[in-house]
């Protein structure tokens, strides 16, 4: 995901909610995690497809205290194939991030990459409330590596990386990782990188997304504490308890911090949502599916034609509408009724 001519139009994305938690990093005690409980828990965020939500879900995630969170890490490796192609480099690149012995380069390329700097530490996202001088400074004294070191969790989101790549990583007794698959209908990210003019390609998304959720049933049957499956629709339609689930698997603890809950009703229940790029004030239970009143009929017949993605929605549970009536009918839910 490209997003370098929108930095600057977005550079206060998230800092708002890594500003609160640096207010209240005093005040709430730590959990400690089920397992593992001597070394810092290491949470990988992977989404298949981008626009499917895992911004959003990032920010939820950077509500933890005494945390980090590595926005898009693999972005600045996006040309080398043993990282995009191969994947041969991901796990022990993560598991310098892990363990916060990552290259001086990176940590230099974090720093100036405001858009996904501001996601790493209470820290990070207060430089973004200053004024440009004051900003630069207060970047330049970041000592990223040492919050780093301090965290006891530490997280990344990443949309180039291909679960199968990180099966190594799952069996590592070196530190204590979990995964966290996320997804949506693929109708809907396509949708959305049209308008964005981004690869679109219908067998090429959908072929990751479907080969991803497969691979998440194999892995699960081995490390079934370690994975969780996450869809956007679920979240954004009983986000309460969808992240009761997930902070459960996470933490141990299902029950939500008073700064998640303030988030949810900020960003997923709000009267007045906003609609850029990476925005993400919404009204969610609205916004999930409102792909099925926004496609045209061409790009319907040309996403449900496409093998890969009728395997996709149906992996997910989801129905292939067949017309435009059918997605636009609203007495038509999109996922498939229980038998």
């Amino acid at each position: 995901m490209i997003l370098t001519s929108n930095e600057g139009n977005n550079r206060d994305i998230g800092s708002s909610i890594r500003t609160d938690q640096l207010k209240d990093l005093m005040l709430e005690g730590n959990e400690s995690t089920k397992s593992h409980q001597d070394k810092p828990l290491f949470i990988l965020l992977i989404s298949s497809i981008g626009r499917s939500g895992s911004t959003v879900v990032s920010e939820i995630l950077g509500t933890r205290e005494k945390s980090v969170l590595f926005f898009e890490p693999l972005w600045d490796k996006k040309k080398d194939p043993c990282f995009i192609k191969t994947g041969e480099c991901v796990p022990d690149f993560l598991k310098k991030l892990a363990h916060c012995e990552f290259e001086q380069e990176f940590e230099e390329w974090l720093r100036w990459k405001g858009l996904f700097l501001q996601f790493y530490h209470p820290q990070a996202a207060r430089c973004f409330s200053l004024p440009s001088e004051g900003s630069g400074r207060c970047r330049r004294e970041l000592k990223l590596r040492s919050l780093c070191e301090q965290s006891s969790v530490r997280m990344a989101k990443m949309i180039r990386s291909r679960l199968i790549w990180l099966e190594s990583l799952l069996n590592d007794e070196s530190f204590n990782v979990k995964i966290i698959h996320l997804t949506r209908d693929p109708r809907g990210s396509l949708l959305s990188y049209r308008k964005l003019g981004w690869d679109a390609s219908s067998s090429k998304q959908c072929s990751r997304l479907y080969t991803d959720m497969k691979d998440f049933e194999k892995l699960a049957k081995f490390y079934p504490t370690k994975l969780f499956h996450l869809q956007l629709e679920a979240l954004s339609t009983a986000p309460y308890k969808t992240l009761g689930h997930l902070f459960g698997f996470l933490y141990g603890n299902s029950t939500l911090p008073k700064r998640v809950k303030d988030f949810v009703e900020r960003h997923m229940n709000s009267l007045r949502p906003s609609y850029g790029n990476m925005d993400t004030i919404k009204n969610s239970k609205i916004e999930f599916d409102a792909w099925r009143w926004k496609i045209s009929v061409k790009i319907l017949r040309v996403i449900e034609k496409e093998e890969s993605c009728r395997s996709a929605i149906g992996q997910l549970n989801h129905v292939i509408f067949g017309s435009l009536e059918n997605a636009t009918n609203r007495s038509l839910p999109l996922e498939k009724p229980s038998k």
